[in-house]
């Protein structure tokens, strides 16, 4: 089977809608990260007084290099329960489109 200009027109808007789709999908997985990051190091001071700069920007440092599953373990306590399947839904479809999507679904492109 050949493959005219317009199905190689229609392949190509495909594969960019895919990249589309897969890139707002991690970004708003990393809103997520960084959200929950903010979550912890506001919900971990005793007081707003304990607040200073470089308190912040050492948990902010701190928070940013761990992984989305591990700061939401460790914000377990500052958030309400009832958002708990929300969150580890969405970490576990972060995962499978960081560590899986590629590796299983790429060959379906050609």
């Amino acid at each position: 089977m050949e493959l005219n200009s317009t199905d190689n027109n229609l392949t190509g808007e495909i594969i960019k809608e895919l990249f589309a789709h897969f890139g707002r999908a991690y970004y708003y997985s990393e809103c997520l990260h960084r959200q929950l990051c903010n979550m912890y190091v506001l919900g971990t001071f005793r007081s707003s007084s304990d607040a200073t700069r470089p308190r912040v920007e050492e948990k902010l440092v701190y928070t940013f290099s761990l992984t989305l599953g591990k700061v939401f373990e460790d914000v377990k306590n500052i958030i309400p329960e009832e958002i708990y399947p929300n969150i580890e839904e969405a970490i576990e479809k972060r995962n499978f489109l960081a560590h899986y999507f590629w590796y299983e679904k790429i060959h379906l492109l050609y």
